[in-house]
């Protein structure tokens, strides 16, 4: 009898702790503070007191009672770690270093920080990770450790984003928005306060799905009291009748019941079986046609690039070797500007026949392809290029027939600006948001405008392009202030999760 008691007293317990807990996230601290009060002094379960403890620290650090705060964060903490709870334990220590912080001990507060955080992600306690992490980045960013905040951030968003915690995601982002605000890099601190954005209205919209929910459960909730209290009294008026009704009733539907279950079963165990042979059969047609659409694409693909390279010999042999030789005539007649006009000839040759060979995506990572041919790409030796990319294993892993239109895309943009912009400086950044890759394109020349110009070849290739793979391309120039080109193509594959 007397551990019957001590188990519902537990239990109780445990139910009064999860409605202080609820009063606590709801906001109403007074009647969190008086239920887990009265918790510590009357309940005989160690463990729950403990935990009622580290709530409490909680509050007094919200209420900046730091020394109270530390008095039941310091207890906590002993006490879990004397009985081998590691989550527990790396809680009341992630919230004792937020005390360190408040009271001025930031080295103090960054090892404890720093120990949460490596304690979490070798128990794969990834929760706890994510606010180490994030505390991490803003006393970097505080301390203007902007690279290893940085580092710090956006490890901590990305491990947010396989929690599927939104408000570990705007935190985050808020964090690294500021980062690049201090930076000066305005061009990601737009980037990322358009996702902060995103996040925010997805979690405005969970909030105000949650108080519909809310509201209509309770309006269900009332309406099924008044339906059952109605019922209630119908069955009390009926209930004699029904008792001698429902027992000749029974005696007939037990035995068709047993019945109807055996033959339920057999239509059971036939359909389960009709059920897998078709799905074997779907199975088999969807394996032999990925098959042969496979074949189909590589032979196609094969043969697109052995009739691309067959042109650019050519190119490159036959007319290349021709305009060799006549520059080289030319040159022994003296004719300089003829023979000026053949070499820009004979170079724009050059140029198509190798940009008609298409680079090996499958050997290389294509970010690092894409780095390589920015790095080798100059215009007139004087333009200065810069290349960001974000999510990388994402961008590497996306099919091949994009990676070779985004190529394209790019060899065409910086062709145009070499013919055209006369500029001294272009950045190129690619990311992943949303299953959309973005890509976009900035260079410092002269621009031109684009309600009064006639687009070029390069611009309508381009365009045409684009539609092909159903991106977009939004142009924002002003002649005398350079160029900006976003573009943005549908990813039809998997993400991966880091």
């Amino acid at each position: 009898q007397l551990a019957e008691k001590t188990r519902e007293r537990t239990a109780i317990d445990s139910l009064e702790f999860g409605l202080a807990n609820v009063y606590s996230l709801r906001g109403q601290t007074a009647n969190a503070l008086d239920i887990y009060q009265t918790l510590v002094r009357t309940s005989n379960n160690p463990y729950l007191v403990h935990q009622i403890r580290k709530e409490l620290g909680k509050i007094y650090l919200a209420q900046q009672k730091a020394g109270a705060a530390k008095n039941e964060l310091d207890t906590a903490y002993h006490y879990f770690l004397k009985e081998s709870r590691p989550k527990e334990t790396l809680e009341s220590q992630l919230y004792l270093g937020d005390i360190a912080l408040v009271e001025n001990r930031e080295d103090e507060a960054f090892d404890r920080y720093n120990d949460v955080k490596d304690k979490a992600h070798k128990h794969q306690f990834i929760d706890l990770y994510v606010m180490a992490g994030q505390r991490i980045g803003d006393l970097l960013l505080h301390k203007k450790d902007y690279e290893g905040a940085q580092m710090m951030l956006g490890m901590t968003y990305t491990n947010a984003i396989q929690l599927e915690d939104l408000e570990s995601q705007q935190k985050a982002l808020r964090s690294l928005q500021s980062l690049y605000v201090q930076t000066r890099d305005y061009e990601n601190a737009y980037a990322i306060s358009t996702q902060y954005r995103m996040v925010s209205d997805e979690i405005t919209a969970l909030q105000n799905q949650r108080e519909v929910n809310e509201l209509e459960a309770k309006y269900q909730t009332a309406q099924k009291e008044k339906e059952l209290l109605k019922q209630q009294q119908e069955v009390e008026k009926q209930k004699s009748a029904k008792v001698f009704l429902l027992v000749g009733f029974l005696a007939v539907l037990i035995p068709l019941i047993a019945l109807m279950y055996v033959y339920y079963q057999k239509l059971q165990a036939q359909s389960a079986l009709n059920q897998s042979m078709e799905r074997l059969n779907k199975q088999r047609i969807t394996t032999l046609m990925k098959e042969n659409e496979l074949e189909l694409l590589k032979a196609n693909m094969d043969g697109q690039e052995a009739e691309r390279e067959r042109i650019a010999r050519e190119l490159h042999d036959s007319i290349g070797g021709n305009l060799a030789a006549i520059k080289l005539q030319l040159s022994s007649s003296g004719s300089l500007h003829i023979v000026r006009q053949v070499d820009d000839t004979y170079q724009q040759v050059r140029d198509l026949a190798h940009h008609l060979i298409p680079p090996k995506f499958s050997k290389d990572d294509f970010t690092e392809l894409i780095a390589q041919y920015l790095k080798n790409f100059d215009i007139s030796g004087k333009t200065t290029v810069s290349f960001r990319a974000f999510q990388k294993d994402t961008l590497n892993a996306i099919p091949s027939d994009l990676k070779v239109e985004i190529y394209k895309i790019i060899q065409e943009l910086m062709t145009n600006t070499a013919k055209h912009a006369d500029a001294s400086r272009v950045e190129v950044q690619i990311m992943v948001l949303d299953n959309e890759l973005q890509l976009i394109f900035e260079d410092n020349g002269k621009g031109f405008s684009a309600d009064e110009t006639t687009p070029g070849i390069g611009l309508r290739n381009l365009r045409d392009r684009l539609q092909r793979c159903q991106g977009t391309l939004e142009l924002n120039t002003t002649p005398g202030r350079g160029t900006v080109i976003d573009i943005t193509l549908p990813i039809k594959t998997q993400q991966h999760v880091v």
